[in-house]
């Protein structure tokens, strides 16, 4: 049984035994969803009933530009759901301040997200407006994002280890505030191959953290299959 399963089966519990859900609801009086824009349909339903229109006490915290998580259902039009369901007692707050990133990266990115003339398309799944917002930075202004093509992976990664190594010797940033993000796990071997044969140090977010580790962080946004159960159970 994974984790779908049991959300089906809480799913079925408490549409077959009426007494469970109320005292579900009488128990979680109180509720906040984070990543909201990444919930599929099951887990929208199941909070709907856990939390009714009528008297939710709930608040929901997302973005749908970052809604990545289509290839498990997640739907990216989740905030119009939302809005249909809750419409009548729902305040919106918008936080339009970001904390974690340079001015560069986030006009970058809006950039990305709402210039008509982008290269780069848009989710067609999220509800993303035309006007983008306005967000500020609290960060110092930093260095410009570079867009970089190669021939070849191998190309890529060493691409990438040369330009550590010259980050860390002409600006003395420590490896350890270097890191390499790669969409698969199994990318993660040629960055680590490239970066040992100039001898800088690397480290992965699935290996036990070293005390004192001055290595270069190798991360993974690894695509998991999860089967649709609940649609099937649902036909």
């Amino acid at each position: 049984m994974d984790f779908q399963d049991i959300l089906v089966r809480c799913l079925f519990h408490w549409n077959n035994h009426k007494d469970k859900l109320q005292q579900a609801q009488q128990q979680y009086k109180y509720v906040i969803v984070d990543e909201f824009q990444d919930l599929n349909a099951l887990q929208f339903e199941l909070l709907t009933k856990l939390c009714p229109a009528e008297t939710a006490n709930l608040m929901v915290v997302g973005d749908q530009n970052q809604a990545i998580y289509g290839f498990q259902g997640g739907m990216g039009y989740i905030f119009d759901e939302f809005d249909r369901v809750y419409r009548e007692r729902v305040d919106h707050l918008y936080l339009a301040t970001n904390y974690r990133s340079t001015p560069t990266i986030v006009n970058t990115a809006l950039h990305f997200l709402y210039n008509k003339n982008s290269t780069t398309p848009n989710n067609h799944n999220t509800t993303t407006t035309a006007v983008p917002p306005a967000i500020t930075t609290v960060a110092a202004d930093g260095p410009p994002v570079t867009l970089r093509g190669t021939k070849d992976e191998n190309a890529e990664s060493r691409y990438v280890a040369a330009r550590i190594a010259a980050i860390h010797k002409e600006h003395h940033t420590p490896f350890h505030q270097i890191a390499v993000l790669c969409r698969l796990r199994k990318h993660i071997p040629q960055f680590v191959a490239a970066l040992h044969q100039l001898a800088i140090p690397t480290t992965t977010t699935t290996e036990e953290p070293k005390h004192g580790s001055r290595a270069v962080v190798l991360r993974h946004f690894d695509v998991h299959h999860y089967y649709c159960c609940y649609y099937r159970c649902r036909q």
